[in-house]
Order: C-alpha cells, then sequence, then structure tokens
C-alpha cells in the first residue's frame, strides 16, 4: 500500500463513527501542519469521497467538521480487514 493510502487510512481512523473538527483530528493524529494535513491528508479523502463536511453550505464555517462517509467507512473496514490477514 502507498504512503498516500496510509495516511487516508489513518484520517478514517482517527474520525471513525464521530463527527471531529479539523483541530481535533489534527490533535489525534500528532498533526501540527494545517497546510500539509489539507494536502496530504483531508483533501485526498474528500476527493475520494470518504469524508465529507458537516456544514456543507458553509465550508468556512469556523466550526466546520468532518464525518466518514458510508463508502469511507467500508474502506476503512477493507482496510483493518486486510491488516488482520497479514498479522
Amino acid at each position: 500500500m502507498n504512503v498516500r493510502h496510509n495516511k487516508i487510512e489513518a484520517l478514517l481512523q482517527s474520525i471513525g463513527d464521530e463527527t471531529k473538527t479539523r483541530r481535533q483530528i489534527q490533535g489525534d493524529m500528532h498533526l501540527n501542519n494545517r497546510r500539509n494535513f489539507r494536502l496530504h491528508y483531508l483533501n485526498p479523502a474528500m476527493e475520494m469521497g470518504y469524508v465529507r463536511f458537516l456544514y456543507v453550505e458553509t465550508p468556512n464555517k469556523p466550526e466546520q467538521a468532518y464525518f466518514v462517509t458510508e463508502k469511507g467507512m467500508k474502506h476503512l473496514k477493507e482496510f483493518e480487514a486486510q491488516n488482520q490477514q497479514e498479522d
């Protein structure tokens, strides 16, 4: 699996079945650089349809939060099952 996908899986695992703000996710993942987080984690996951805005109509809302979509949860479960088989 490539590095980009590992980052996406880490993001999905961080959010899980909750709704979290960018700050909460970055804190959970111990990532400090906001630009790097968006570029390498959040944006790719959103482009793939794995993560969505909570407040779709106002993407820059200060209280904006994110959640894992059904597609993202399916991907995460497949990833976790694959990792269990490798262990």
